[in-house]
């Protein structure tokens, strides 16, 4: 009955798929989950300005006194920051950039433009192109273009845009 033997000891189709195939997609699953977590956060001091270059290309010039977090692993999927204070930034085109304040979420394909979330100010001035701006209290949402600032009354809710060739 050496045949028997044998047989029974060789690995079926299927216990290779278990014990090869599970592990590796499990540890896949962990990597994403993993990388979908990291956020990482830039700052700025008091009196201090900080430059920095996504990966994609696009720039940011962080205030004094502001912070910007975003998940470097995602950045290809959504490009999407998170920005407590004020920073310039030049966006190059590709998927939709968005810049999330605590009042409104700022959305854009390719431009420059300026954005100033302090405690209750908040103002966007857009410099090149078009930009989208969405309040997250009221889902009210407005586009403006090129030489533009928009300012939001955070406690009625109101968007103001004034338009200046010197912004």
């Amino acid at each position: 009955n050496f045949e028997n033997l044998t047989y029974s000891v060789m690995p079926t189709r299927k216990r290779l798929v278990m014990v090869y195939l599970y592990p590796v997609a499990a540890a896949i699953l962990i990597l994403i989950i993993v990388s979908g977590l990291y956020t990482k956060t830039i700052t700025s001091d008091s009196g201090e300005r900080v430059s920095f270059t996504f990966s994609d290309g696009s720039k940011v010039v962080l205030n004094s006194e502001s912070s910007i977090r975003y998940k470097p692993y995602l950045w290809f999927f959504t490009r999407s920051t998170e920005l407590m204070g004020e920073a310039y930034f030049e966006v190059v085109k590709g998927n939709e950039f968005k810049v999330r304040t605590n009042y409104v979420t700022v959305s854009v394909l390719g431009t420059s433009f300026n954005v100033m979330a302090r405690k209750e100010t908040l103002s966007v001035t857009c410099y090149t192109g078009k930009i989208a701006l969405l309040s997250e209290r009221s889902n009210k949402s407005i586009t403006i273009g090129k030489n533009t600032r928009m300012t939001y009354n955070i406690i009625d809710d109101i968007f103001t845009t004034n338009i200046s060739e010197s912004y």
